[in-house]
C-alpha cells in the first residue's frame, strides 16, 4: 500500500502563545489566492515554451518515498474491476515526494490504461446519470433520464429538457458532451456557493437527517466499486466524496485550496486522457497564522511554487501540510492522449462517441470529509 501517513503534524506556536497543530486550522474558504500564485498560474497559463517530455516541470528534487507493491495493486484493481484483463504486469509502483513540498506524493502511471478505461466507464457511463448519490453540472438545468441512460453513449440529437423551460432551451446531446459537461460529484455533495461539504448528521445533500447511526453507515453514499479502488490502495483514506473534473485543451483551473472537509486524510487526485500541468505552492514556514487560518505576513515565495505535468494514469496525494496548499491547472496540453484509451468510449452506444477523452483531461479527486 502507499504509506502516506508517516509524516506527523507538527506543533508550533501562534504570536499569542497559543499552540496549534500545523495543518489543521481552519481555514476561510473564500479567502483570495495570494497575487504571487495568481501570477505564478496566468504565467503557465500563457506559456508558449514547448511542454517538456517528463513528468515534472520543475528543477525541484524528488525522493522515493515507498513503493506500492504490485501485489497491492492486483488486489485494488481486481476488487474495482474483476472483469478487467491486464495485458502487461504489474510492478511495484515507487512513490516519489518532492524534498521542497513534504507531504505532496507523485505516483506515475499507478493506473495502467486498461485500468483508466474501467474508471472512465464506471465514472462517466455507470455513475454519470445516477443522482442518488451523483450530480453533475448539468443537472442544475436539465433533466438527465436515469440509468442506462448515459450522455456519452447517447445520440447526437438527443435533445436533454430543461428544468425551466423559460429560461433554458433542450440542449442537444452532442454539445452537452463535447463542451458542457465540466464537473460531477459523487457521495457527499459540494455546496458550491457555501464552499462546504455535507457534516456528520446531514444526509449526502447536506439537509439534517434524523438517521441513526448504523443506517447512515449502510447508506450508499459513496459508489463501492470507487471506494474500493481507494481504499484498497490507501487504507488510511475513507472515500466519503469526490469531484470529476472535465477539461479540454484551453480550459483551466483557478488556484484554490480544497478546506471545506472537517478531516485531514490526504486527498487523492487521478488523471486520465490529456496532458495537465498541475501548480501548487509551499505552505508558508515563517509568517504568523491566525486562527481563522489566514496568514499575516510574508505569505511564500516564487521558489515555493511547484510546476508538474501530469500524465494519464498519474496519481498525486496531497496530505499532511499539502493537504491544504494552494493549487491549481493552468494549462491543458492538446494532443497528448495517449493511443490506448483514446478511442474510449469506443463502440459503446454505437461509437457515437469514439474518440470523445482524445480531445479531454478527467481529473477524478477524492476527499474524506470527516473523520470517524
Amino acid at each position: 500500500m502507499a504509506d502516506t501517513s508517516i509524516i506527523p503534524p507538527r506543533e508550533e506556536k501562534r504570536g499569542d502563545g497559543t499552540a496549534y497543530t500545523k495543518g489543521t486550522e481552519p481555514i476561510n474558504p473564500h479567502l483570495p489566492p495570494p497575487a504571487y500564485i495568481k501570477a505564478a498560474h496566468k504565467a503557465l497559463q500563457h506559456s508558449t515554451s514547448s511542454p517538456i517530455s517528463t513528468w515534472t516541470l520543475s528543477s525541484s528534487p524528488f525522493s522515493v518515498h515507498s513503493t506500492i507493491p504490485a501485489s497491492t495493486l492486483s488486489a485494488a484493481f481486481t476488487t474495482f474491476s474483476p472483469s478487467t484483463v491486464l495485458t502487461t504486469s504489474l510492478k511495484d509502483v515507487p512513490v516519489y515526494t518532492p524534498v521542497s513540498h513534504p507531504g505532496l506524493f507523485i505516483l506515475p502511471s499507478l493506473l495502467p490504461p486498461e485500468i483508466q478505461l474501467s474508471l472512465l466507464n464506471s465514472l462517466l457511463i455507470t455513475h454519470l446519470s445516477s443522482t442518488d448519490t451523483n450530480r453533475t453540472n448539468l443537472h442544475l438545468h436539465y433533466s438527465l433520464p436515469p440509468p442506462p441512460f448515459s450522455l456519452l453513449t447517447a445520440p447526437d440529437n438527443h435533445h436533454l429538457q430543461p428544468i425551466d423551460p423559460s429560461v433554458h432551451k433542450p440542449l442537444m446531446a452532442h454539445r452537452a458532451r463535447e463542451r458542457k459537461l465540466r464537473w460531477m460529484t459523487l457521495g457527499g455533495q459540494y455546496d458550491w456557493t457555501n464552499k462546504r461539504y455535507p457534516r456528520a448528521g446531514e444526509t449526502n445533500h447536506g439537509e439534517p437527517t434524523d438517521l441513526t447511526e448504523a443506517e447512515k453507515a449502510a447508506a450508499p453514499l459513496f459508489p463501492p466499486d470507487l471506494s474500493a479502488l481507494i481504499s484498497t490502495l490507501w487504507p488510511d483514506i475513507i472515500p466519503q466524496a469526490a469531484i470529476v473534473n472535465v477539461y479540454s485543451p484551453g480550459d483551466t483551473l483557478a488556484p484554490h485550496r480544497d478546506v471545506a472537509e472537517s478531516s485531514n486524510a490526504g486527498l487523492v487526485s487521478i488523471s486520465i486522457g490529456c496532458d495537465g500541468v498541475f501548480m501548487i505552492a509551499r505552505p508558508e514556514q515563517s509568517g504568523e497564522i491566525k486562527k481563522d487560518g489566514e496568514h499575516e505576513g510574508a505569505q511564500g515565495k516564487e521558489d515555493g511554487i511547484l510546476s508538474l505535468r501530469l500524465h494519464s494514469g498519474d496519481v498525486v496525494v496531497m496530505s499532511a501540510e499539502m493537504r491544504r496548499a494552494w493549487h491549481s491547472v493552468p494549462k491543458i496540453i492538446a494532443g497528448t492522449c495517449p493511443e490506448e484509451i483514446g478511442e474510449w468510449p469506443g463502440e459503446e452506444g454505437g461509437g457515437i462517441a469514439r474518440g470523445w477523452v482524445k480531445g479531454k483531461r478527467v481529473n477524478f479527486n477524492v476527499r474524506q470529509m470527516w473523520d470517524s
